[in-house]
């Protein structure tokens, strides 16, 4: 465990307890997860294959010539089909960030489009929260900048769409509805899962610790199960290479599935987690699907088959699994992490694959991190000063000894923006994933709010032992941490003592005053002595 701790990026990182010894069932999401994909060439064909699509549907051929920026693209942010604009928020809907295809928004702007700089989720907004996602955003944003573009040359300028051809103007929420057309064809056609099958050494890393891992669980007894939007066939073309390895032969190659005490797929996630889809039983050497279920039955699942479809009930009542026994790992935060918490209170591991790049990138910017990080509470403290001034009928004026930092302060406002940005083009040209300068974004608040545990691969696992126990402190709140410096012998006001609850307790002639107004209360139901003046009502 040593070096684990001194391995940061070995470490599974913990926002809820987690014991390893009360968790009986493990069960894993497929794609990103088991089956993680070379970064960013696995983008950049799907990138192409959905240019591809989109001007098949009958876009200019000039799309065609768009090339995927490496360094652009980042999940969390969220997409605003009215006007066409990415948005980079924190937990509470500060607009952080505002791009239009490539081009960065300023603060007037911002404001022009969304008053005070604020924004709630509704239903024109969808969330790029996947690492599916990335290629989608980067396809949607080089579309989006082509025509803005073109319209810029035209000087054609409308808030709320562009032109894709010179006799044609859609809305951005019409081009976003053809834009997510032409992903859904790359997914569901299948052409696209033929292409990374043929050539899957090419985009599939293949780590021998992934099998390591399902052996070591199954052989310590505990019970797992894969749950997979992935269909079959392809399902099993990736988990036959990642078995591809020199391991027992009874679960080798095709022979995958029998490390699972359950296999489901396509699950249609998050749907699978509350009404699910219709159930069918999967031959795993054919890959049909076994009708051995009729219409007006929803279907029973047993271990050791596969399946497609189904919901979480049936592979509860299978396994005969259920709440904090379970811990569940996968890549999506909506589909996987999210809803199998809320629905079931299953424990939730996240992987995140960006983590590493975003620790490295802390590192280097930590010196800017801790100087933004120190003007904030350096401004905590000034507004503590001038709150007791202004107590006191004082007008708040900056004592001699302040000056410096009244001009250090001074200083970093004007340098504070270029700080920020030097910050944000670390991690790339949308910044990080889970900050921007110091402040949380969205992403960021959705792994702490329902990811348990997280950590760049599911097999960090393997650097802990399976009775271990993840804990955490509990940080402590603003009002908690500013008591550090109260002596215990501190006399402070407190108007919710026992004694003050006595003193304002409800008296006998408030009690018969308010009982004679309340006819379904009778008098005699209350022991009130009036004689008492003091002790209110028993």
């Amino acid at each position: 465990m040593s070096s684990v701790l001194g391995d940061i990026q070995a470490r599974i990182f913990v926002n809820r307890p987690v014991n390893l010894n009360k968790v009986k069932f493990y069960g894993f999401d497929m794609d990103y997860t088991l089956a993680l994909y070379k970064w960013p060439v696995y983008h950049e064909a799907l990138y192409l294959h959905a240019l591809d699509a989109f001007i098949s549907m009958g876009y200019p051929k000039e799309l065609g010539h768009l090339e995927y920026d490496i360094d652009f693209p980042v999940r969390g942010l969220w997409f605003d089909t009215l006007y066409g604009c990415f948005l980079k928020v924190d937990s509470f809907g500060n607009i952080m960030m505002c791009v239009l295809g490539y081009h960065k928004k300023t603060k007037h702007e911002i404001e022009e489009l969304y008053p005070g700089r604020f924004v709630t989720f509704t239903d024109r907004m969808y969330i790029f929260n996947t690492p599916f996602n990335i290629p989608e955003l980067m396809f949607f944003a080089a579309v989006i900048n082509y025509f803005v573009e073109m319209d810029q040359l035209k000087s054609r300028t409308s808030k709320t769409g562009v032109f894709v051809s010179d006799a044609k103007f859609k809305q951005f929420s019409e081009l976003f509805q053809d834009m997510r057309e032409a992903i859904e064809i790359v997914h569901m056609k299948g052409q696209f899962k033929t292409y990374i099958l043929d050539h899957v050494s090419e985009y599939i890393e293949k780590d021998e610790k992934i099998p390591l891992l399902l052996l070591t669980l199954k052989e310590n007894d505990k019970r797992i199960f894969l749950v997979t939007n992935s269909d079959w066939e392809y399902t099993n073309g990736v988990m036959s290479y990642l078995f591809d390895q020199p391991i027992d032969e009874k679960y080798r190659g095709s022979n995958w599935y029998k490390v699972f005490d359950l296999v489901v797929t396509d699950s249609r996630k998050p749907r699978f987690f509350k009404e699910g889809t219709k159930l069918f039983e999967v031959n795993p050497q054919t890959g049909k699907h076994i009708p051995q279920f009729d219409q007006k039955s929803n279907g029973k699942m047993t271990s050791n088959r596969v399946y497609c479809g189904g919901n979480v009930d049936q592979l509860e009542d299978a396994l005969d699994v259920g709440g904090k026994t379970v811990l569940y790992v996968g890549d999506h935060i909506f589909g996987d992490i999210l809803k199998c918490k809320k629905h079931k209170g299953w424990k939730t591991f996240l992987v995140v694959e960006e983590l590493d790049h975003q620790i490295a990138c802390w590192v280097k910017c930590k010196p800017l991190i801790m100087e933004l990080e120190r003007v904030d509470l350096i401004k905590v403290n000034q507004n503590a000063n001038g709150r007791k001034d202004s107590a006191r009928g004082v007008k708040h004026v900056q004592p001699e000894s302040n000056e410096g930092v009244v001009n250090y302060l001074s200083q970093m406002k004007m340098s504070l923006k270029e700080k920020i940005q030097a910050v944000d083009l670390t991690y790339g040209k949308l910044g990080g994933l889970f900050q921007s300068g110091s402040r949380e974004t969205f992403f960021a608040s959705q792994v702490k709010g329902y990811a348990d545990i997280y950590a760049t691969t599911c097999t960090h696992l393997l650097n802990y032992p399976l009775d271990f126990h993840f804990h955490v402190a509990r940080q402590r709140l603003p009002h908690e941490m500013s008591i550090e410096g109260v002596p215990e012998w501190a006399h402070l006001r407190d108007s919710f003592d026992r004694e003050h609850r006595e003193q304002n307790k409800l008296q006998p002639t408030q009690a018969v005053q308010m009982l004679d107004h309340l006819p379904n209360i009778a008098r005699n139901d209350w022991q009130i002595n009036e004689s008492q003046s003091t002790n209110g009502v028993h």
